[in-house]
């Protein structure tokens, strides 16, 4: 028995039992009153308009409208260059749901799918490849009629039927890869393909039953070339990526001499990345998730876009009493920044104007820290080396006539007292010397001349 509500005004909310598993072309089209739609999932296929020109249509958002596990409809206009991502656990597409949408230039039809509607991609004129899961058996009339620049039809191994006009009008096609050993079954009183430059590749062990079988009549070339893909990997299970910056991931099919190469890439959330053609663009920051798909199977890759500051120098020599300025950038420039030494005593900090400005204190390492004063930013780096040079007796940071006194001091008293006797060696002869006192002045003298 069957029920039809087709235009009922009245009617405000539908609960659809458990035990339905279809419904019917039009049933609830043009309730008006119809907002609240309960569907289980038990239903795997609704027909065409069933829920057209109720409240609760009308109400959804432009874009992929689901009527419980079922994708329902693109509703609106498609943009351009638009790739679809059907969500897991999707169970069908809805007959029509693509019709017309010449900007669907690419679709994954997940392996749960079991049902694909009559007309459901009919006239996406911008599709060049399609996929059939292997969860897919039927494929209806004029499922992809007229999309004319279609070119790579791959058929997966469960695919046992093909209704007429299925391909009507694909007249570009140059290659159909059917997976399966047995050949699909073909209505004969139709124009299921219409290509008539088509190869038809099957498997190796096949190619005798195909050759007799009815599929073998719209194909003048047939191969026996097909091995099905059965999986995928992506070269990175996880990224961390500077905001800005890009990576290449490299998507691997197995078994390596699949038939098909094709892959769809896809982000979860292109405002933190984008992804073409396997280069991610972090273009924000945040997290997200980089698909590849083959065929239905998905291989992903998780993505941390940081905002991360950045400084010219990552390590910086300073002489003591001797001022290193930093400029802190960052691709989403925080309100401020804080920054820290990890041994104030030999080398201190500050931010001053949005810049960070270290002075030397005394010879070591230290590590300056510069973070984002409201923590929106990933934190940076510099190590710092405080270093002497030969000459500089009292390690201030200079060679001068005080270092001079301070030689001669050394020499007649042996007082060690705020002087490094390693800088007095100047002449490199392992040992303190009046040959260093007139090697320093010859460096003073040097100095002074240039």
């Amino acid at each position: 028995m069957s029920f039809k509500y087709s235009g009922c005004s009245s009617l405000t909310s539908i609960n659809i039992p458990n035990s339905v598993t279809s419904i019917g072309n039009f049933a609830f089209e043009a309730c008006s009153s119809l907002t609240s739609i309960n569907i289980p999932n038990s239903v795997t296929n609704i027909g065409w308009c069933a829920f057209d020109g109720t409240a609760w249509y009308n109400n959804q958002s432009d874009g992929l409208v689901y009527a419980g596990l079922l994708a329902y409809c693109y509703k609106g206009t498609m943009p351009e260059e638009t790739c679809i991502i059907l969500k897991e656990g999707t169970t069908g597409i809805v007959g029509g749901a693509f019709g017309g949408c010449t900007g669907l230039t690419n679709i994954n039809i997940p392996n749960s799918v079991t049902n694909i509607g009559p007309a459901s991609f009919s006239g996406c004129s911008g599709l060049t490849s399609i996929y059939i899961p292997n969860s897919v058996s039927y494929i209806e009339d004029d499922t992809f009629g007229d999309c004319f620049n279609l070119i790579n039809v791959y058929l997966s191994s469960s695919v046992n039927t093909i209704v007429h006009n299925a391909f009507n009008g694909c007249d570009s096609i140059m290659n159909v890869y059917c997976f399966a050993a047995t050949p699909p079954l073909i209505y004969i009183n139709g124009a299921t393909f219409t290509s008539t430059r088509a190869t038809l590749h099957v498997p190796a062990a096949s190619l005798g039953v195909y050759f007799i079988a009815p599929i073998s009549d719209y194909f003048e070339n047939i191969v026996g070339d097909a091995i099905e893909p059965t999986g995928i990997s992506i070269s990175h299970d996880s990224v961390d990526i500077q905001s800005g910056k890009q990576i290449k991931l490299n998507a691997t099919i197995t078994p390596a001499n699949a038939s098909c190469k094709e892959v769809i890439w896809y982000s979860t959330d292109p405002s933190v990345a984008t992804v073409k053609n396997g280069i991610v663009t972090a273009v924000g920051y945040g997290e997200c998730d980089i698909f590849a798909y083959c065929m239905g199977m998905p291989a992903i890759c998780h993505i941390t876009a940081t905002n991360r500051i950045s400084l010219e120098q990552q390590e910086a020599m300073l002489l003591p009493n001797h001022m290193l300025t930093l400029n802190p950038t960052a691709p989403v420039m925080p309100a401020g920044f804080t920054v820290t030494s990890s041994d104030p005593t030999v080398a201190a900090a500050r931010v001053i104007n949005s810049k960070v400005q270290i002075v030397g204190i005394k010879e070591g390492t230290t590590t300056i820290t510069v973070t984002s004063s409201d923590g929106t930013a990933t934190p940076a780096t510099c190590l710092v080396t405080v270093y002497t040079e030969p000459g500089d007796m009292n390690c201030d940071g200079f060679v001068r006539i005080s270092d001079v006194t301070a030689l001669i001091n050394y020499l007649l008293s042996g007082d060690e007292t705020g002087f490094k006797v390693a800088n007095a060696d100047l002449n490199n002869d392992s040992k303190v010397s009046i040959a260093d006192v007139t090697a320093l002045i010859n460096i003073l003298l040097t100095t002074e001349t240039e």
